[in-house]
């Protein structure tokens, strides 16, 4: 039997389309504005839309509210992370690439973005991440049964002593208020670390160097972490301010 050229070309079709169906990525064509052009129909299997149904949509209306992102964003060619609509409203973490696709005057003005289900990533992420919590609340806990064994060591000691009828009782009453104080500085200090913390966010930049500023956020109780990328002169610093202490995190503008 002769496959013609015709045959062979719709034979490749139903392939692309096959894999297109069953892919477990998604993949989309849209212009610099956002709007739809091309949704393969694996679509559905993520997010349960049809792909006519998006067809000229913006692609922001799948984004979830809280991870709104600037259409400035799709000249990003490193993968990122996002949530994505499903059409029962259910946020579906997603891995974004986007590419651009075609270019006029030096510009893009259309783009492939391909997203991918991270959803068990995400879940392993977060069972590592509370591994780690329940081993820091081990350590914190046997920091705090250490301080506070000590002056209740102090206050057995001095117990003993006033069962034996030492006559200068006054100085071993001193020590033994001085220790009940500590005990309750500790657990005072345990409540307010346990109370719920608002945390009110603001930007400022740092020219200086982060050696300059970082002791001074140690004394002040502040927690500080940074990341520059190389050759770059310039950072931007969410302060979160709270009831009780302020952390700051550095990152790049």
């Amino acid at each position: 039997m002769r496959v013609t050229e015709t045959d062979k070309q719709a034979e490749e079709l139903e392939l692309f389309h096959f894999i297109l169906t069953h892919a477990q990525e998604f993949f989309c064509l849209c212009t610099a504005q956002g709007d739809i052009t091309y949704i393969s129909p694996s679509l559905y299997h993520l997010l349960g839309y049809q792909p006519d149904e998006m067809i000229h949509h913006s692609l922001f209306e799948l984004i979830h509210s809280a991870d709104e992102i600037p259409l400035g964003r799709l000249a990003v060619v490193e993968p990122f992370q996002c949530r994505l609509l499903h059409k029962n409203g259910t946020p579906i973490w997603m891995e974004l690439q986007v590419k651009p696709y075609r270019v006029q005057n030096g510009k893009p003005v259309a783009y492939l973005l391909i997203g991918r289900d991270i959803r068990e990533q995400k879940i392993s992420e977060e069972l590592i991440l509370q591994t780690e919590k329940l081993s820091v609340a081990g350590q914190f806990a046997a920091g705090i049964a250490h301080e506070i064994r000590n002056p209740l060591t102090a206050l057995k000691g001095f117990l003993q002593l006033l069962e034996k009828g030492t006559e200068d009782k006054t100085l071993y009453y001193e020590i033994m208020k001085a220790e009940l104080e500590r005990i309750e500085s500790i657990l005072n200090e345990l409540l307010i670390l346990a109370r719920p913390m608002k945390c009110r966010f603001s930007h400022k930049i740092f020219t200086s160097c982060s050696s300059k500023w970082s002791p001074c956020c140690c004394h002040r109780r502040c927690c500080t972490m940074s990341k520059l990328k190389p050759n770059f002169n310039r950072s931007r610093c969410w302060s979160i301010v709270t009831r009780t202490r302020s952390s700051k995190y550095l990152s790049t503008c």
